[in-house]
Order: C-alpha cells, then sequence, then structure tokens
C-alpha cells in the first residue's frame, strides 16, 4: 500500500468521525429542546404544611398584571386539592408579551380585560376566551392636573396610556361621550402601566394618565386628581383565557382552575371577611389592597358568567374590535374567527361544592348604653351615572350589581 492510499484512507475515515460528530451535538440539541419543552426545567415549588406529602410539584401559570383582580388567582389554590397542582401566577404587565407567551405555551392561561383580550385575538390568536369573571367598578380611571375639569378639558392635553390596554379603551369611549376624539389629544404611550404612572407622577409635560388600581388612588393630591372612573362611567370587563396548548393537554386541570375560582367568589359573597383573609394570606398583600380589590372591582358569581350567552359575548367583541380598527391600531382589523376564540365547555360544566363552606355565625346585637348613642346622619349620595352612549345599553348606577348581560365590552 502506497503513502497516497493510507493518506487517502485517514482522510476518509476523518470524515466519517466528523459527521459522526456533527450528529451526536444535534442529537444533543434536539434531545434538550424537547426536555425544556417538557417543561422539566421549570422549578418546582416546595411543598407547603398545606399541601400533602403526594405533591409532585406540577404548575400551572397564569399570566396577571398589577390589577387588583389578578391576586385572586393566588387565593384559588386553596381550592384545588395539593396533591394535584399548584397555580402560579405570572407577572406580565406588556399585554402583547402577555399574548405571545400564551400563544407560545410558556404560560397556561392569562387573566386579562375584554378589549385587551379581542385586540389580542386579532393580533395574536393567543388562545380561547373561557368566561367572564369580573367588573371594573372603579378600578379604571384618569387621572389629571387640578387645572382639568371636564372630559372636554382634555382636548390639547398630553395623555400619557398603554396603547391597545383598556385605560387607552375607556379613554376613547369618554372623549367619545362628548362628541371628542383622541385625534384631538396628544397621548404619549409607554409599553407599561407602572411606565404611564411615573412619567405622569414624577414629570411636568403630562397633564393626564389612563391608570388602573392601585395606581390611580396614588394620584390624588399633589396638584393631581382623578376625573372619572368606571365607577361612573361604563364598566370594563374583566375574563379568563386558555391558552390552546393548555387547552388540548391540561383540560381537567383548567376545569379546577374555573370551579376553584367560582368557589372563590361564593365565599366572598358569603363569608366576606374569611375571603379577605384568604386573599391576603396567599397573595401576599396587604388588607389595604385587598379592600381596595372589594371596593373597585364586582365579581361575577356561577349564575352571572352562565347567563352571559356566547352569541352575546361575540357581539361585544365585534363591536370592541370595530372601536380599536377605527382607532387605528396596527392590526387591530385582522379577521377574527370569533366561534374559535370563545371556549364556554368549562363554564358549562363549571359547579361550586356548598359543602366546602358553613354559614358565619351572626354576632350578637348589644344595644348601646345611653352615654355611647351617637346620631350619625346618613351619607348622602350622589348619581354619577353618565348618559349612555348611542347605540350603548344603559349602564347601572354605580351603586346597583352590573348586569351580566349587557356589562361587556
Amino acid at each position: 500500500m502506497t503513502n497516497q492510499q493510507i493518506y487517502s484512507g485517514k482522510r476518509q475515515r476523518g470524515r466519517v468521525l466528523a459527521w459522526i460528530l456533527i450528529l451526536v451535538v444535534a442529537a444533543i440539541v434536539i434531545a434538550g429542546a424537547i426536555y425544556v419543552k417538557s417543561g422539566a426545567l421549570i422549578p418546582k415549588p416546595k411543598p407547603t404544611a398545606t399541601e400533602s406529602p403526594g405533591f409532585d410539584g406540577r404548575i400551572l401559570t397564569v399570566g396577571i398584571d398589577s390589577r387588583p383582580a389578578g391576586m385572586l388567582f393566588y387565593a384559588v389554590n386553596h381550592f384545588i386539592p395539593s396533591s394535584k397542582f399548584r397555580i402560579q401566577p405570572v407577572v406580565i404587565e406588556d399585554p402583547n408579551e402577555r399574548w405571545a407567551r400564551l400563544k407560545a405555551g410558556s404560560i397556561d392561561m392569562a387573566f386579562s380585560t375584554f378589549p385587551e383580550f379581542v385586540l389580542g385575538a386579532a393580533r395574536h390568536q393567543p388562545g380561547k376566551m373561557l368566561m367572564y369573571i369580573s367588573s371594573s367598578h372603579g378600578c379604571d380611571g384618569i387621572a389629571v392636573k387640578e387645572e382639568i375639569t371636564g372630559i372636554e378639558g382634555l382636548v390639547g392635553k398630553k395623555i400619557a396610556v398603554v396603547p391597545g390596554s383598556a385605560g387607552h379603551y375607556f379613554l376613547i369611549r369618554a372623549l367619545d361621550s362628548k362628541a371628542k376624539s383622541t385625534s384631538e389629544v396628544l397621548l404619549a404611550p409607554a409599553p407599561t402601566e407602572s411606565g404611564v404612572f411615573n412619567n405622569f407622577i414624577n414629570g411636568t409635560i403630562l397633564d393626564a394618565a389612563v391608570l388602573s388600581q392601585p395606581q390611580l388612588a396614588k394620584c390624588n393630591g399633589n396638584g393631581k386628581r382623578m376625573l372619572i372612573s368606571t365607577q361612573n362611567f361604563i364598566s370594563i370587563e374583566e375574563v379568563l383565557v386558555a391558552g390552546d396548548f393548555a387547552i388540548e393537554n391540561r383540560s381537567a386541570d383548567i376545569q379546577m382552575v374555573v370551579n376553584g375560582f367560582f368557589n372563590l367568589v361564593y365565599l366572598i359573597n358569603t363569608n366576606p371577611g374569611l375571603a379577605k383573609s384568604l386573599i391576603t394570606k396567599n397573595s401576599g398583600r396587604s388588607v389595604g389592597d385587598v379592600d381596595m380589590l372589594f371596593s373597585s372591582v364586582t365579581f361575577k358569581d356561577i349564575n352571572e358568567s352562565k347567563a352571559i350567552s356566547k352569541e352575546d359575548v361575540i357581539k361585544s367583541m365585534q363591536k370592541t374590535q370595530q372601536i380599536w380598527g377605527i382607532e387605528g391600531l396596527p392590526n387591530a382589523s385582522r379577521k377574527i374567527d370569533f366561534d374559535k376564540v370563545i371556549d364556554y365547555r368549562f363554564l358549562d360544566k363549571a359547579s361550586i361544592d356548598k359543602s366546602l363552606f358553613e354559614s358565619a355565625p351572626q354576632p350578637e346585637t348589644v344595644s348601646p348604653t345611653p352615654e355611647e348613642t351617637t346620631d350619625i346622619s346618613p351619607v348622602p349620595t350622589v348619581d354619577f351615572s353618565a348618559t349612555p352612549i348611542d347605540g350603548d345599553p344603559a349602564e347601572p348606577p354605580a351603586t346597583s350589581a352590573p348586569s351580566p348581560t349587557a356589562s361587556a365590552p
């Protein structure tokens, strides 16, 4: 065998070994990707004292933002068997990021406002709306400099807002009620509500900001005040959404979340003190935060949610999408297959377990002595109800419960 033949053979063996090495590396990369996609690398929370030793560390992630109702999902864990899974809320302030992550399957479910979901459905098709869960009645509003005294006073002013947010939608409707539009104001966009708040509070060039609680309440004082809110104008509906991957692979878990939510609402309605304690302890939020939740949000019980037909939801979605389209937001007018972005199967099967609850004993009434008796005059009430916009159902007064069929969008 010549030296040339020996050299040629070595080159061929070298090429074979190089290809084998490439294939091995590719196999490792593919296997690693599959391992990560399966969720095996997600850190498992340590079982708490309330979890059974059989808890296997599975989690179900729910994307939330800073809105008060998001803290409910920490407390829903109380109504899910501890051996099954734990809900892990994930704070994602940017609604576009929340929808992108839901579509990609990096979170399983999302809490959102109805206007944000409609825009997300057009842009991302992230998943399916399962049900209405609550309504903002004081949670959203417009904060302004004190010299601005009415909606008309916003014309020509610079207003901070998150484009495509519930606040943006509220601003559009508020201006429209006075025959004004966002074309007559100067919008100062920010990607998150915390950015809107910081720009308004710490800066001097902004005249107004559209915010939700708890940031909205922080704008009273120092030359700023609240101009209008969902307590004296339209309400903003809040919804629960699930990703397609979770619906396909974790339907039993999603049903437990839906049932757990309605069990929590039942506790809020029957034993609000116990509910406050449960939410405070599970969410880590203060009693003041939970009081703000109870005062600015109304919760839909199982009957109220089921009373809203799928047909009514579609009509509200069509109207809301039209508003976003007229506003000129990018991709807001993309075709939405409305039948495929609403999934009422979990709501239809939802139930509450009243055996979990006991009626709280009524405290004994003690008559005050003459020295203790005080004459407290009733607080006068003011009707802040706004005149309905043409074509809209009449909004209920702030002192009455919202009608489940007329509260969306």
